[in-house]
């Protein structure tokens, strides 16, 4: 309960020498800002090296942000590329499967010739055939 008491009724002030205990007489003050210039606890020194902490706490967080922002871009063009060639090695793929499909129909038109060849010189044969035929029973 004591403890309780002694919180509730001061605050507890850190500085740059030490920590600096400030006694509060009233608990409705408690949090408030003190309007006499005399009683601040921050000197002017203090809030120049506070505002210069965050300026440069605040340049380097927008230069994170902006690193970020050129990161996320950056992704996106290299996502365009690995879909960019994804697209041409299917187009790639297509044409290999044309030109297999061309290779067959080759292959069947070659052995249809070959067969068409060795037709065409049984017919050669079997005109000869019918030419030295018709030659034996013209001449007898």
């Amino acid at each position: 309960e004591d403890a309780y008491k002694a919180l509730s009724n001061s605050t507890i002030l850190a500085t740059k020498k030490g920590v600096m205990r400030v006694e509060v007489s009233d608990s409705s003050q408690i949090g408030k800002k003190s309007t006499d210039p005399k009683k601040s606890v921050i000197s002017a020194e203090e809030k120049k090296s506070l505002y210069k902490k965050l300026k440069k706490l605040s340049l380097i967080q927008n230069l994170i942000i902006v690193l970020f922002i050129l990161s996320l871009g950056f992704n996106f063009y290299l996502l365009g590329q690995i879909k960019g060639e994804d697209s041409a090695a299917k187009m790639a793929e297509s044409h290999a499967s044309k030109a297999k499909t061309y290779m067959n129909d080759s292959k069947k038109h070659m052995n249809d010739a070959y067969y068409y060849s060795i037709r065409s010189e049984g017919y050669m044969n079997d005109a000869e055939d019918y030419m030295n035929d018709a030659y034996y029973y013209s001449n007898n």
